[in-house]
């Protein structure tokens, strides 16, 4: 009886041990599980684009320029001019005329004064077409690579949107030369809106996103899933069967926040975001 005793008493305490190693060694598979952040790989339309800022510019504007004693001038900052109407003026002789219609936006002469606006660099009268508005940019080097005549454009001025395309590229560059000496090379372009804007004036900076490239249908992920080898080519983990399993991959066209990838991943599969570098092929994952 004794006997059985300690056999019975064996076999418990066995168990007791089986089942505390048991749970050291599962618990220490957990404490290897890594916790991830992953998302979807999608099938999507993706649009690469350019931000930048224009400014707001009449598409016909004349600098009117006179010389001598003002004896009249007909017209002030916002006045209606048509073509040919006169707008000042000299010696009571000569005549200062709109050479097409549109508005006044700058008067910088007086009757009774003498025309000293051409000094100072400014025009004495100037007359611009408002009818007829565009946006005029300043792009550098990579953005110019990138711009072409007819691609769409979105802008926002406030709280108003309009649409349009580029319709004009400057076929050289222009240097400007910063207050601390530096040059930088830029290539002139113009903006024509759809339809024409009410409330713009000229002068006015708009912001613009240029649509430079579009792919449907594309293969897409966020653009933190991607990763680097050292050979700097892309990769990402998959999560297959609580695994990450390293995949290397081709990627394409980017927009602001996914990247196409053209070969290695398909619809549905999911990739971890942002991987650490504690992470490696055939690591225990889960998802938070």
């Amino acid at each position: 009886m004794k006997k059985w005793n300690r056999i019975i008493i064996g076999l418990i305490l066995l168990a007791i041990v089986g089942f505390i190693g048991w749970s050291v060694i599962a618990a220490g598979r957990q404490n290897n599980t890594q916790k991830v952040t992953a998302a979807k790989v999608t099938q999507q339309n993706i649009t690469a684009t350019i931000t930048t800022t224009g400014t707001v510019t009449a598409t016909r504007t004349a600098n009117l320029a006179g010389s001598g004693l003002v004896t009249a001038v007909n017209v002030k900052v916002g006045d209606k001019v048509s073509a040919g109407q006169i707008l000042a003026t000299y010696n009571q002789t000569t005549n200062l005329t709109a050479p097409f219609g549109g508005t006044v936006t700058a008067v910088n002469i007086a009757s009774g004064q003498a025309d000293t606006a051409q000094a100072t660099g400014k025009a004495a009268i100037t007359v611009a077409d408002l009818s007829d508005l565009r946006v005029q940019l300043n792009l550098t080097k990579s953005e110019a690579a990138q711009v072409k005549v007819q691609q769409a454009v979105h802008m926002t001025y406030l709280n108003h949107t309009y649409t349009g395309d580029v319709a004009e590229v400057d076929p050289t560059a222009t240097t400007t030369t910063s207050a601390t000496g530096a040059s930088t090379p830029t290539l002139g372009a113009q903006v024509a809106f759809d339809r024409q804007p009410q409330g713009l004036v000229p002068g006015f900076d708009i912001d613009v996103t240029i649509t430079v490239d579009q792919a449907n249908n594309a293969v897409t992920i966020p653009q933190e899933a991607i990763t680097y080898d050292r050979n700097n080519q892309p990769l990402v983990y998959r999560i297959v069967k609580g695994k990450a399993r390293r995949t290397t991959v081709t990627t394409g066209l980017q927009s602001a926040t996914r990247i196409a990838v053209t070969k290695g991943l398909r619809p549905g599969e999911t990739v971890i975001l942002s991987p650490s570098n504690q992470l490696h092929d055939g690591s225990a994952v889960t998802t938070q």
